[in-house]
């Protein structure tokens, strides 16, 4: 669903409970692509059809930020850093992307409580 020129808002169904949706947020600047949280496990597929349906280009992500460590935020990030080229991941602190299993050297993560 878009939300404003550059706020969309997709509509995931839970692996957790089918009768329930999550919802990953991408903030769009012109081509490029900024996901919010990454959806379950598996659910690579259903991200990308959700790209596709709100007319964007999964080749253009360039950035992921973590909210959390909650699996369904976090649940894909291994398959789009394996997916995704030079992407970047951006975390609240580092042990949520020690948790998530991503391990990648792809990965950059801030931790704001330090700053």
């Amino acid at each position: 669903m878009k939300l404003s020129d550059n706020i969309y808002v997709l509509k995931l169904p839970s692996t957790m409970n089918p009768e329930q949706f999550i919802y990953p947020t991408i903030i769009s600047n012109e081509e490029n692509l900024l996901l919010i949280d990454t959806g379950n496990p598996g659910q690579i597929e259903h991200l990308k059809e959700a790209f596709i349906k709100e007319g964007l280009n999964f080749n253009n992500l360039k950035a992921i930020v973590l909210t959390h460590q909650d699996i369904d935020h976090v649940g894909t990030l291994k398959d789009i850093v394996n997916d995704v080229k030079d992407i970047i991941v951006l975390s609240l602190s580092f042990h949520i992307c020690c948790k998530c299993t991503c391990r990648c050297l792809k990965t950059i993560c801030i931790d704001i409580i330090s700053m």
